[in-house]
C-alpha cells in the first residue's frame, strides 16, 4: 500500500462520491470500490442531508468489510443512533435523543430513504457501533471533529477501545465518555458569558459557540470562536479569565498531523494550521465551476432556506436550483428562518426572465393540488 485518501462528509451525495473515487483512481471490482495501491478513510457524517443515503452507506460498509477501507464515527451517525434507539425505562423518555420538531428535521431524509428498508436500517446502526471514534496511526491522526488527548486517553483507559457500546450511549450526557463522544464528533464548544444567548444563521438560539481547539495562546473570546457564526462584539472583545483559558482544548503544533471534517469550511482549501486539516469544504457565493468536458461554467449562488448551506448554479441562461425552488412551490424549511428563505427565492426572482429554471424533483401536480386547497 503506498498511502490513503482522506474523503470527508460525503452526507448521502453518493454519486458525487462515486465521482471522486473514480477520479482518485477506485475501480468497482467483485461489487466494492477498490484501489491497487491506496485505501480510503471516510471521516463521518455518510447520513442525512442527500438523495441517496442508503447508497452512500452501502458503498462505504462494503470498501470498509471486505477492501481495507477505514471510517471514524460522525456527529450525524451519533445522533441517528440515537434517535432510534428507545431509552431505558428508569429515564422517563422514549429515546435517546428528543423526537422533537428540530430533530425531526435533521434526521428526516435519511427516515424517507429507508421508509421500504426498515430492517437495513437498523443493521447500519449496529454497524456503527463497530467504527471506531478515532483512528491514530504512526504518521496521522484522524477524527471527525476534534482531538483532545485528555480525552481520548480517559476513554480507552476505561473501556479498551475506540468503539462505542450501548451502554455508553445510555450514559448521561455529562458524564466523561459521553463529553468524549461529543468533542470528538462536534468539536469542542465554549458557553457565552453571563448564561447569554445568541441567535445562529440558521435561526436558533444558541448559548455557546463552536471554539478553535488549536489557539496556543487566546487572549479574548474572539480568539477562539470559529465558523459558522460570529460572536456578538461586546462578547468578542472580552478578556478569557485564567480558568477559561486552562480549560480552552489546544492541540499542539508538535503532534502529529491530524484531519478533521464536519467544519463546513469556506474559501480556498489551506490547512487549519500547518499540522491540521480539514477535508470538510464547501462552494461559496459567487464561486465558479468548470465543467470542462463540455466547456461550460457555472456560478454558485447561496441561497439558504431548504437548508442552512443550500447552493444553486446559474449560467448559461439556467439556473439549477435544487430544493429551493420548484415548479409551482419551494422546498420544505429544514433549516434556516422563513426570513432567509424568502430572501432566497426573491433573488432567484432578479435573474433574467427568460432563464430556464431545473429544479431538483418534479414536484408540479402536489404542488398545484396543495396551492387549491389554499
Amino acid at each position: 500500500m503506498k498511502g490513503f485518501d482522506l474523503i470527508g462528509d460525503v452526507h448521502g451525495c453518493c454519486d458525487s462520491l462515486i465521482a471522486l473515487l473514480a477520479t482518485l483512481g477506485y475501480e468497482k471490482r467483485s461489487g466494492v470500490y477498490q484501489h491497487p495501491h491506496r485505501r480510503a478513510i471516510f471521516l463521518g457524517d455518510l447520513v442525512d442531508r442527500g438523495p441517496k443515503i442508503r447508497e452512500t452507506l452501502h458503498l462505504v460498509r462494503d470498501m470498509v468489510t471486505h477492501s481495507g477501507a477505514q471510517m471514524v464515527l460522525g456527529n450525524h451517525e451519533i445522533s441517528t443512533l440515537r434517535y432510534l434507539t428507545p431509552a431505558r425505562a428508569s429515564t422517563g423518555r422514549q429515546f435517546l435523543r428528543e423526537h422533537n420538531d428540530r430533530n425531526q428535521r435533521m434526521i428526516s431524509e435519511t427516515l424517507a430513504q429507508f421508509e421500504r428498508y426498515p430492517g437495513e436500517l437498523d443493521e447500519f446502526v449496529q454497524w456503527f457501533y463497530e467504527l471506531p471514534l478515532f483512528i491514530e496511526t504512526e504518521f496521522f491522526r484522524v477524527v471527525h471533529a476534534c482531538w483532545d488527548n485528555s480525552h481520548i486517553d480517559t476513554y480507552l483507559r476505561r473501556h479498551g477501545t475506540a468503539c462505542i457500546d450501548e451502554d455508553i450511549m445510555h450514559q448521561p450526557l455529562h458524564s466523561d465518555s459521553r463529553q468524549t463522544i461529543e468533542i470528538l464528533t462536534r468539536g469542542a464548544n465554549m458557553r457565552l458569558p453571563n448564561g447569554e444567548q445568541m441567535l445562529s444563521q440558521d435561526g436558533y438560539s444558541r448559548a455557546s459557540f463552536r471554539s478553535k481547539f488549536w489557539h496556543q495562546s487566546p487572549e479574548v473570546y474572539g480568539d477562539l470562536v470559529f465558523q459558522p457564526d460570529p460572536l456578538p462584539e461586546h462578547i468578542h472583545h472580552r478578556r478569557l479569565s485564567d480558568t477559561e483559558r486552562a480549560d480552552s482544548i489546544r492541540y499542539g503544533s508538535h503532534e502529529r498531523p491530524l484531519f478533521v471534517g464536519h467544519y463546513w469550511c469556506h474559501g480556498t482549501p489551506q490547512p487549519i494550521q500547518k499540522n491540521i486539516a480539514c477535508v470538510d469544504y464547501q462552494l461559496q457565493n459567487n464561486d465558479v465551476i468548470k465543467l470542462i468536458e463540455i466547456k461550460a461554467e457555472f456560478k454558485a449562488m447561496e441561497l439558504p432556506g431548504h437548508t442552512a448551506g443550500q447552493i444553486s448554479y446559474y449560467g448559461h441562461g439556467m439556473v439549477f436550483t435544487g430544493d429551493t425552488l420548484f415548479s409551482a412551490g419551494c422546498g420544505r424549511m429544514f433549516e434556516g428562518t422563513p426570513e432567509l428563505f424568502a430572501q432566497s427565492l426573491e433573488e432567484l426572482k432578479g435573474l433574467p426572465n427568460e432563464t430556464k429554471v431545473y429544479c431538483g424533483h418534479e414536484y408540479t401536480v402536489n404542488n398545484l393540488k396543495f396551492a387549491l386547497t389554499i
